[in-house]
Protein backbone atom coordinates (compact mmCIF):
# COMPACT_ATOMS: atom_id res chain seq x y z
CA UNK A 1 0.00 0.00 0.00
CA UNK A 2 1.21 3.14 -0.67
CA UNK A 3 2.29 5.53 2.26
CA UNK A 4 0.18 8.42 0.70
CA UNK A 5 -2.11 6.48 -1.29
CA UNK A 6 -3.92 8.09 -4.26
CA UNK A 7 -0.62 10.03 -4.64
CA UNK A 8 1.39 9.27 -7.85
CA UNK A 9 4.34 11.41 -8.34
CA UNK A 10 5.30 11.65 -12.18
CA UNK A 11 8.62 10.76 -13.53
CA UNK A 12 11.06 7.70 -12.09
CA UNK A 13 14.44 8.06 -11.37
CA UNK A 14 16.66 9.80 -14.41
CA UNK A 15 13.80 11.62 -15.48
CA UNK A 16 14.06 15.50 -15.94
CA UNK A 17 11.22 16.69 -13.18
CA UNK A 18 8.34 14.93 -11.18
CA UNK A 19 6.03 16.93 -12.98
CA UNK A 20 6.45 14.90 -16.38
CA UNK A 21 3.85 11.88 -16.25
CA UNK A 22 4.04 11.31 -20.25
CA UNK A 23 7.03 10.43 -22.44
CA UNK A 24 6.33 10.49 -26.43
CA UNK A 25 8.55 9.30 -29.36
CA UNK A 26 7.85 8.83 -33.43
CA UNK A 27 7.56 4.51 -33.37
CA UNK A 28 9.80 4.33 -36.49
CA UNK A 29 12.84 5.67 -34.67
CA UNK A 30 11.83 5.31 -30.27
CA UNK A 31 14.05 3.16 -28.59
CA UNK A 32 11.93 1.25 -25.91
CA UNK A 33 13.25 1.18 -21.86
CA UNK A 34 13.35 -2.54 -21.11
CA UNK A 35 13.10 -2.04 -17.09
CA UNK A 36 10.98 -0.08 -14.84
CA UNK A 37 14.16 2.53 -13.57
CA UNK A 38 15.92 3.06 -17.18
CA UNK A 39 16.44 6.36 -18.26
CA UNK A 40 14.92 7.05 -21.13
CA UNK A 41 16.31 7.22 -24.64
CA UNK A 42 17.02 10.99 -25.96
CA UNK A 43 14.42 9.48 -29.02
CA UNK A 44 11.62 10.36 -26.11
CA UNK A 45 9.93 13.81 -25.30
CA UNK A 46 7.97 14.79 -22.44
CA UNK A 47 4.62 15.70 -23.42
CA UNK A 48 4.67 18.40 -20.70
CA UNK A 49 2.45 19.08 -18.10
CA UNK A 50 -0.87 16.72 -17.77
CA UNK A 51 -4.06 17.29 -16.04
CA UNK A 52 -3.90 15.79 -12.32
CA UNK A 53 -6.48 13.38 -13.62
CA UNK A 54 -3.27 11.87 -15.10
CA UNK A 55 -3.87 8.69 -17.49
CA UNK A 56 -6.63 6.37 -18.41
CA UNK A 57 -5.89 3.31 -19.50
CA UNK A 58 -9.03 1.24 -20.46
CA UNK A 59 -8.68 -2.64 -22.39
CA UNK A 60 -11.98 -3.74 -24.43
CA UNK A 61 -11.93 -7.28 -24.68
CA UNK A 62 -14.52 -8.72 -27.25
CA UNK A 63 -15.62 -13.01 -26.82
CA UNK A 64 -17.45 -15.50 -28.50
CA UNK A 65 -18.68 -18.15 -26.11
CA UNK A 66 -18.75 -21.51 -27.42
CA UNK A 67 -21.94 -23.90 -26.64
CA UNK A 68 -22.70 -27.23 -26.45
CA UNK A 69 -25.97 -29.48 -27.42
CA UNK A 70 -27.31 -29.89 -23.79
CA UNK A 71 -25.77 -27.99 -22.06
CA UNK A 72 -26.83 -24.25 -21.19
CA UNK A 73 -23.66 -22.38 -20.16
CA UNK A 74 -20.23 -22.02 -22.59
CA UNK A 75 -17.56 -25.12 -22.41
CA UNK A 76 -15.28 -22.47 -24.42
CA UNK A 77 -15.09 -18.89 -24.44
CA UNK A 78 -12.89 -17.44 -27.19
CA UNK A 79 -10.96 -13.73 -27.16
CA UNK A 80 -11.89 -12.55 -30.38
CA UNK A 81 -10.45 -8.80 -29.62
CA UNK A 82 -8.33 -6.73 -27.01
CA UNK A 83 -8.57 -2.71 -27.98
CA UNK A 84 -6.47 -1.06 -25.26
CA UNK A 85 -6.92 2.97 -25.31
CA UNK A 86 -5.00 5.35 -23.11
CA UNK A 87 -6.51 8.98 -22.41
CA UNK A 88 -5.09 12.13 -21.13
CA UNK A 89 -5.12 15.86 -21.44
CA UNK A 90 -2.05 17.52 -22.32
CA UNK A 91 -1.94 21.27 -20.80
CA UNK A 92 1.16 23.05 -22.75
CA UNK A 93 1.20 24.33 -26.23
CA UNK A 94 4.54 22.42 -27.35
CA UNK A 95 6.16 20.87 -30.04
CA UNK A 96 4.84 17.04 -28.60
CA UNK A 97 1.76 18.50 -28.28
CA UNK A 98 1.61 19.99 -31.43
CA UNK A 99 2.61 17.07 -33.42
CA UNK A 100 0.01 14.97 -31.45
CA UNK A 101 -3.18 16.88 -32.26
CA UNK A 102 -1.94 17.38 -36.02
CA UNK A 103 -0.94 13.62 -36.37
CA UNK A 104 2.47 14.55 -37.53
CA UNK A 105 5.86 12.86 -36.35
CA UNK A 106 7.16 14.95 -33.66
CA UNK A 107 10.43 15.51 -35.90
CA UNK A 108 8.05 17.42 -38.05
CA UNK A 109 7.19 20.26 -35.95
CA UNK A 110 9.85 22.73 -35.60
CA UNK A 111 10.38 26.28 -33.89
CA UNK A 112 11.58 29.29 -36.21
CA UNK A 113 11.87 32.65 -33.52
CA UNK A 114 10.15 31.28 -30.74
CA UNK A 115 6.89 30.24 -33.26
CA UNK A 116 5.75 26.90 -34.39
CA UNK A 117 3.50 26.98 -37.49
CA UNK A 118 1.43 23.56 -37.82
CA UNK A 119 -1.28 22.74 -40.25
CA UNK A 120 -4.27 20.04 -39.66
CA UNK A 121 -5.45 17.52 -42.47
CA UNK A 122 -7.24 14.35 -42.63
CA UNK A 123 -4.26 11.85 -44.46
CA UNK A 124 -2.06 12.20 -41.52
CA UNK A 125 -1.80 8.89 -39.73
CA UNK A 126 1.37 9.43 -37.40
CA UNK A 127 2.41 5.98 -35.03
CA UNK A 128 4.17 7.16 -31.66
CA UNK A 129 6.14 5.14 -29.01
CA UNK A 130 4.55 6.11 -25.47
CA UNK A 131 6.01 5.71 -22.42
CA UNK A 132 3.99 6.46 -18.85
CA UNK A 133 6.12 6.76 -16.05
CA UNK A 134 5.46 7.26 -12.35
CA UNK A 135 6.37 6.33 -8.64
CA UNK A 136 3.86 5.74 -6.04
CA UNK A 137 3.61 8.91 -3.03
CA UNK A 138 6.98 8.47 -0.72
CA UNK A 139 7.97 5.00 -1.22
CA UNK A 140 10.38 3.33 -4.00
CA UNK A 141 7.98 1.84 -5.47
CA UNK A 142 7.75 3.12 -9.45
CA UNK A 143 5.76 2.05 -12.39
CA UNK A 144 6.10 1.99 -16.28
CA UNK A 145 3.50 1.31 -18.87
CA UNK A 146 5.12 0.73 -22.62
CA UNK A 147 3.10 1.52 -25.70
CA UNK A 148 5.33 0.69 -28.63
CA UNK A 149 2.63 1.57 -31.03
CA UNK A 150 -0.12 4.33 -30.83
CA UNK A 151 -2.15 6.28 -32.68
CA UNK A 152 -4.14 9.55 -32.12
CA UNK A 153 -7.98 8.15 -32.42
CA UNK A 154 -9.92 10.97 -31.08
CA UNK A 155 -8.88 14.66 -30.01
CA UNK A 156 -11.25 16.24 -27.56
CA UNK A 157 -12.78 19.67 -27.66
CA UNK A 158 -8.98 22.19 -27.19
CA UNK A 159 -9.81 24.55 -24.55
CA UNK A 160 -8.45 28.00 -24.73
CA UNK A 161 -10.38 30.59 -22.71
CA UNK A 162 -10.06 33.63 -20.38
CA UNK A 163 -8.32 33.06 -17.23
CA UNK A 164 -8.23 29.37 -18.21
CA UNK A 165 -5.49 26.78 -18.60
CA UNK A 166 -4.98 25.69 -21.98
CA UNK A 167 -6.21 21.85 -22.27
CA UNK A 168 -6.22 19.41 -25.33
CA UNK A 169 -7.55 16.55 -24.12
CA UNK A 170 -6.35 12.85 -26.70
CA UNK A 171 -7.15 9.39 -26.76
CA UNK A 172 -4.66 7.09 -28.47
CA UNK A 173 -5.54 3.21 -29.83
CA UNK A 174 -2.49 0.61 -28.91
CA UNK A 175 -1.14 -1.59 -31.52
CA UNK A 176 1.01 -4.76 -31.52
CA UNK A 177 4.83 -4.34 -32.52
CA UNK A 178 6.49 -6.93 -34.53
CA UNK A 179 6.48 -9.42 -31.15
CA UNK A 180 2.73 -9.31 -31.13
CA UNK A 181 2.56 -6.61 -28.00
CA UNK A 182 0.69 -3.56 -27.49
CA UNK A 183 1.84 -3.03 -24.17
CA UNK A 184 4.93 -3.73 -21.77
CA UNK A 185 4.62 -3.53 -17.56
CA UNK A 186 7.25 -2.91 -15.55
CA UNK A 187 6.36 -2.37 -11.92
CA UNK A 188 8.80 -2.37 -8.76
CA UNK A 189 7.03 -2.92 -5.55
CA UNK A 190 8.94 -1.79 -2.36
CA UNK A 191 8.30 -5.35 -0.31
CA UNK A 192 7.10 -7.17 -3.06
CA UNK A 193 7.84 -10.92 -2.79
Amino acid sequence: MAATPGYVLAATAGQATATELVWFADAATAVLPTTVSTALDVSFKSGGYVTPDGVTIPTAISQTDIPVFGSTSPVRTLITQEEITVSLTLMESNKVQEALVTRQALTAITVTSATMATTRGSGRDALYSLVVDGVDGGTSSAFRRVFPKIRVTNVGDEVIGFNNILQTPLTFTAYTDSSGVSEYRYTKVTGLT
